[in-house]
């Protein structure tokens, strides 16, 4: 394939090319509401039979899985008619089926776990029955305040916390409690020292919540105020709600701050997956396939660059809209807000994610998590790293093409590419690209975004959310109230539910970071920056590595030997 910009090959070939693939690759709105999705993912997009073989036996683990679960199965032998009957229907369905299957199957298998309420929460340690159980659940860490302030900077959504100049008018959490809880200094001394920070989940506040099992479900819209001591993210206190009239709790207040804690993790669990990790990944990326697709002809040098990033995602955006977070799926189930109100969600979230602010310094810097008073926040710390590795790579390559800022201007398709990205895709902050930098912090967003964003996001679930009391869902009974934490947590056949998705979303990588299909740069130039770039995530690779040994809780999530080249789970 002879690669070349727009300005340098004025064949006809090149412009059919491009009629065609936006004949086929077209956008709807419905689902999520408001959100660019693909009208229908052709076959060529569809999962390839490696994928399939990679897929399916991590269902067929959790078959085992489940029925070893000593106690939680209300019918053994009505589940292994289930799971006889399953294994052998999926052998026949089409590689979209299986995608659709691999999200469904899971509800199915929930109807055969039981549905009284767990007697302790040491039960749901019996979902880790053929799998190993997670870290924070067998280092009896999830429970601890430094694991609840660790899960802030190292857990599924490290993009919540940021410092805080005083507590807001809103927020009656005050010096009582400081003294409470911390019992040195003052609340006013840390805000002004910067040691003052906070997890606002107030878009939460008032969300509507569905009925699952004929059980309604609950959530809060927790404030969550933290300080940093010792170099720690160290909790004071938790109002419930986004008004001051909702109760505060802080460490002394025994069990009623276990499910103050738990509160704080069902909403970081909503919005992890509406905003940052649906929103601000998934739905980036499948903008990003469609433009590329539509406005940059196949031998366009940004064209072969960013599909390799953009591996299967339309497909398994497609699996999740019409399975996963289709009314009646898993979020719907086993999450507190309607189906609804988390589609609603997703929109905000790409309204508010500006791309030209997306960088992890950028964020981190914004969000005030210095390292002077947080030395150690390991998705700052590594996505860094990553971050200036592909932004090397990123910037060499385009420069590579694009000299000067005159090359980047009069590129016709990358113009309506960026066009397209701001207009019919409706993503924020992507600007005018008018310079040689400017569309290598773009390209380098999105390269970024569809590997380590989403791995950072992503394969932090299963660690976090496999032990279900460290995070739920949902609450299933009305709290502040005479109940306890177990009375709040998931019935077993829901914490299955989660237990199982999970698993699955954190458990399949088919492509790695820097690791390009053999022929994608047919250039000898750009081979020798692809070199430089695994040489670059080997060096990235050994710091985190020696960083693993010192921590808390194991954050392999931005290795590079573990971070998938694109969206595909």
């Amino acid at each position: 394939m002879n690669v070349s910009l727009p300005q340098n090959d004025g064949s006809a070939a090149r412009s059919a090319q491009l009629e065609g693939a936006r004949r086929v690759y077209g956008y709807t709105y419905n689902w999520p509401p408001d959100v660019a999705v693909a009208a229908a993912v052709p076959k060529s997009d569809t999962y390839s039979p490696a994928y399939i073989a990679k897929l399916v036996p991590l269902v067929f683990e959790l078959f085992e899985n489940a029925v070893a679960m000593s106690g939680l199965v209300a019918n053994a032998e009505k589940l292994a008619e289930l799971i006889a009957a399953e294994t052998a229907a999926v052998a026949k369905l089409s590689p979209p089926e299986v995608g659709r299957w691999f999200f469904d199957v899971h509800t199915r298998l929930a109807d055969h776990i039981t549905l009284e309420k767990a007697k302790s929460v040491d039960d749901y340690g019996k979902l880790f029955a053929k799998i190993p159980p997670v870290p924070v659940w067998a280092q009896h860490k999830w429970e601890l305040d430094e694991t609840f302030g660790w899960q802030r900077l190292a857990g599924v959504n490290p993009m919540v916390v940021q410092r805080i100049s005083a507590v807001p008018d809103h927020v009656a959490i005050t010096e009582a409690h400081w003294a409470k809880s911390i019992g040195r200094g003052t609340l006013e001394a840390a805000a002004k020292e910067g040691r003052l920070f906070a997890c606002d989940y107030g878009i939460l506040h008032g969300v509507p919540c569905g009925i699952t099992n004929e059980r309604q479900k609950f959530m809060h819209g927790p404030y969550a105020v933290f300080a940093a001591i010792d170099g720690k993210l160290r909790p004071v206190a938790i109002q419930i709600g986004a008004t001051p009239d909702t109760p505060v709790f802080t460490p002394e207040d025994g069990d009623d701050w276990r499910i103050a804690k738990l509160a704080v993790q069902v909403a970081e669990a909503s919005h992890h997956e509406t905003v940052v990790h649906l929103g601000r990944t998934h739905m980036v990326m499948e903008a990003c396939t469609l433009a590329t697709r539509r406005q940059l002809a196949d031998n366009h040098p940004l064209h072969v660059l960013l599909m390799p990033h953009c591996e299967y995602t339309l497909p398994i955006n497609h699996s999740a809209a019409t399975s996963l977070i289709a009314p009646g799926g898993t979020i719907d189930q086993a999450f507190g807000p309607t189906i609804s109100a988390c589609a609603g969600l997703v929109r905000v979230a790409i309204d508010t994610w500006p791309l030209d602010a997306a960088s992890p310094k950028h964020n981190t810097d914004s969000r005030g998590l210095s390292i002077d008073v947080l030395p150690e926040a390991p998705y700052r710390d590594d996505g860094i790293l990553v971050w200036d590795a592909v932004e090397r790579f990123c910037t060499a390559y385009v420069k590579r093409w694009y000299p000067t800022a005159r090359e980047v201007v009069e590129d016709t398709e990358l113009q309506a590419w960026v066009r397209e990205l701001s207009g019919p895709c409706r993503l924020a902050g992507v600007g005018t690209i008018d310079s040689v930098e400017k569309l290598a912090h773009l390209v380098t967003t999105f390269v970024f975004t569809g590997s380590a964003q989403h791995s950072a996001v992503n394969f932090t679930q299963f660690p976090y959310m496999g032990a279900v009391p460290n995070m739920a869902g949902a609450f299933w009974e009305k709290w502040p109230g005479e109940v306890q934490m177990v009375d709040v947590l998931p019935p077993p056949n829901m914490a299955l539910l989660q237990f199982d998705t999970v698993y699955q979303l954190s458990g399949l990588r088919m492509n790695y970071l820097g690791q390009y299909p053999e022929g994608t740069f047919a250039d000898l130039e750009s081979q020798a920056l692809v070199k430089e770039l695994q040489a670059d995530l080997l060096r990235v690779e050994a710091v985190i590595t020696e960083r693993e040994k010192s921590r808390w809780l194991p954050y392999p999530h931005l290795l590079p030997s573990t971070i998938p080249a694109s969206i595909h789970i």
